[in-house]
This record gives structure tokens, C-alpha cells and sequence, in this order.
């Protein structure tokens, strides 16, 4: 079986990208992956709060991304669209539905439909059938493994964030 390819679409937030990588590192953990990142930022916050609106009737998805964002679309399809971010959402479903990809989407949902993603994991219950409730973030395979600590000196941790 060949590797299935997979878009990760970023908007550059370390965090976001973070969560995203989790949810590929599940499921490269089962089954082989072809990873592509696709990088993407807002250039109009008019359009994409248009899209957001509009999004259920969107039949020209092609057309809309370049007014929306900054993104370089790769040839080909893929499989599965992973992304985390509110800035993610609108591209998501949009390259969902011109590819015909699954699409994943953690995080909260910032009136997008829900309808427009077939999974959603997010921290809290968004009240749909597609919100999978997960006691922490998604994070990548080599932050989720416990640290091997082989000297007998204490450790300790100082978290940051937000």
C-alpha cells in the first residue's frame, strides 16, 4: 500500500502547526503518510468572512482561495486535510470540497458549519456529531513520549503559554 498524502495547512502559529502534526503523527502511527505542509495567510478579511457566510452554497472553491489567501495550491489530491487555527477553517473546507478530501479541524468551530468537516477535535464539547472531546490538544508523537532522564539529578519544568 502506498503512503496516503495528507495536506497540513498552517497560518504560521507554532501552536496550530503543533496540534495538526499530532493528529498526522496518530495517524502515521498506523498506517503510512505523505505529509505535505501548505502554508496560507489571510489577505482579505472581507472575503473570508464572506466565505465563512456563503460557505454552504461556495460551488467555485478555486476561484474564492485567491481572493481569500495567500496559498500555493499543489497538484494532485489528497486524502486528508488536517489544519488548526480559526484562519485555517474557510481554506479547509474549501479544499475539502474541491478535492474531495477528508478534512479534519481542531479547535472551535467560529460560526464555520460543522457540516463542512468530517471530524472535529477540540478540548470542549461543541455540541455535533463530528466533535471528538479530547482531554488535551493533539500534540506531535516525539512531544507526546515520556523523556528518558538517566542521571539522578531533579528536573524541573517551567510552562508557559496562553
Amino acid at each position: 500500500m502506498s503512503a496516503l498524502p495528507v495536506w497540513v495547512l498552517s497560518d504560521g502559529a507554532p501552536g496550530h502547526l503543533s496540534q495538526s502534526q499530532g493528529i498526522v503523527d496518530a495517524l502515521a502511527s498506523q498506517v503510512a503518510v505523505q505529509v505535505t505542509q501548505i502554508d496560507l495567510r489571510v489577505r482579505s478579511g472581507f472575503w473570508k468572512r464572506l466565505g465563512r457566510l456563503l460557505l454552504p452554497w461556495i460551488r467555485h472553491e478555486s476561484s474564492w482561495l485567491p481572493h481569500i489567501y495567500e496559498i500555493s495550491v499543489p497538484s494532485g489530491n489528497p486524502v486528508l486535510i488536517v489544519s488548526s487555527g480559526g484562519n485555517t477553517l474557510l481554506a479547509n473546507a474549501l479544499l475539502a470540497q474541491k478535492t474531495g478530501a477528508v478534512n479534519v479541524y481542531s479547535g472551535t468551530l467560529k460560526g464555520y458549519p460543522a457540516e463542512s468537516y468530517q471530524c472535529i477535535f477540540s478540548v470542549t464539547s461543541l455540541g455535533v456529531a463530528n466533535n471528538h472531546v479530547l482531554p488535551l490538544p493533539p500534540v506531535p508523537g516525539e512531544l507526546a513520549r515520556p523523556l528518558l532522564v538517566t542521571s539522578s539529578e531533579k528536573y524541573i519544568a517551567v510552562l508557559i503559554g496562553g
